[in-house]
């Protein structure tokens, strides 16, 4: 997190923010079920013993109650995007990184890295003379996570271009992001990639190049959004990449 804040200011300070909507998100919910409780044992299909109910009942009010949740709500509806959304991104990115292993289906990466691999293929099986990835916010990690290690029979060149990664970001929480990156850029299939990145895009840096790598495949292109101060507050800006002529024609020329 310090790692984050040296880096960039008024990224730590929207990640702050995020953070303490997920805090309160789970603090309304959590004052929610402690008085449904209190008033009904019942409330959730589970029989709750009448004098666990009340104390329960006791301790939301004394949390605040039904005013806290009425102005954490409030709070929450002013988020350009749902609080809901924001805990699901988060969710995902921490059992991503982690590699959240399942029984009988394996770790998050795999199966991710299997479902794209799978597309792959099929586009390498056609008649093109080289195919380009295209990759965005989170995207661009899950590409470098799965370049890193794919492996074809097709001798076609493959393009990548990234926007808008938060590579470095995830990279100070583990260790493997920097590793994965350095062999995405060893792959004999991966012949080009283009990183665009913006300051008027708070939720996202360039990506790095790892220590000690020799490998000219990585080109970072910083680009001026063309966004208001409002729109970046708020993270907007993340999206506007799409729009961008120089990017579109890298995409479509290059």
């Amino acid at each position: 997190m310090w790692h984050m804040a040296r880096k960039s200011r008024l990224l730590f300070a929207q990640f702050l923010i995020v953070m303490l909507l997920n805090v309160l998100w789970y603090y309304g919910n959590l004052l929610v079920v402690l008085i449904a409780i209190g008033h009904n044992p019942n409330a959730f299909g589970l029989h709750v013993p009448p004098d666990l109910a009340t104390q329960m009942a006791a301790l939301g009010k004394s949390m605040g109650g039904w005013s806290v949740w009425v102005v954490t709500t409030f709070i929450l509806s002013l988020s350009p995007v749902p609080i809901s959304y924001l805990v699901d991104i988060t969710d995902f990115m921490a059992r991503y990184l982690q590699d959240e292993t399942q029984v009988g289906f394996g770790g998050v990466r795999d199966r991710i890295r299997q479902r794209i691999a799978s597309v792959l293929n099929d586009v390498l099986d056609q008649d093109y003379a080289k195919v380009t990835i295209l990759a965005h916010s989170l995207g661009v990690m899950i590409g470098i996570d799965f370049l890193a290690g794919y492996r074809s029979k097709s001798s076609k060149p493959i393009r990548y271009i990234s926007m808008g990664g938060p590579v470095e970001l995830m990279s100070y929480k583990s260790t493997w992001v920097i590793e994965e990156t350095e062999k995405c850029l060893n792959s004999p299939l991966l012949t080009s990639w283009n990183d665009y990145y913006s300051d008027q895009d708070w939720l996202c840096t360039k990506t790095p190049l790892p220590p000690n790598s020799q490998s000219h495949k990585l080109q970072t292109i910083k680009i001026k959004l063309r966004v208001s101060l409002a729109q970046q507050l708020v993270g907007a800006s993340h999206n506007a990449y799409f729009f961008e002529q120089a990017l579109l024609e890298d995409l479509l020329v290059g």
